[in-house]
């Protein structure tokens, strides 16, 4: 679904669906202190929603937010399947002058809760944030590169 209601553009979107066939991590082999990865039994259902918002501030500033929840749980061990957060933000502001050859933008992106495994353990990973900030610089005359 998009909307749009005071200047904000807002989408929202669930989703769903079962997998067979994933490969994960299935065992450790002590012999070779190997990882061993094939097909899980069962299934994996994935479900979950997303939350998009962006909007003109200004003529000079824009801005997007949005977050995502899921679950990608396997339907013999109950467990998430590794490396699949289960949550994940974006906040994006832009600023972009018209009368000048410069441009910023910063964005913060959040990763929530994921575990890993590796060497026959399981560790929780995850819950932390990426901070990015740029600049652009236009060369050319009316923004044109030539």
């Amino acid at each position: 679904m998009l909307f749009r209601i005071l200047g904000v553009r807002w989408e929202a979107v669930g989703f769903y669906r079962k997998i067979k066939n994933v490969i994960d991590y299935t065992s450790f082999d002590a012999t070779t202190s190997q990882d061993v990865y094939g097909n899980l039994p069962g299934s994996v259902d994935v479900k979950g929603a997303q939350l998009v918002l962006s909007a003109i501030i200004s003529d000079e500033l824009s801005g997007s937010a949005s977050f995502s929840i899921s679950e990608s749980v396997n339907s013999v061990s109950g467990k998430q399947i590794d490396n699949i957060p289960t949550r994940l933000g974006k906040l994006l502001l832009d600023y972009h002058p018209q009368n000048s050859r410069f441009g910023f933008t910063a964005s913060v992106n959040y990763v929530g809760p994921l575990n890993d495994t590796a060497l026959g353990a399981t560790q929780s990973i995850g819950n932390y944030a990426v901070i990015d900030l740029g600049g652009r610089v236009f060369m050319g005359d009316a923004r044109h590169h030539r």
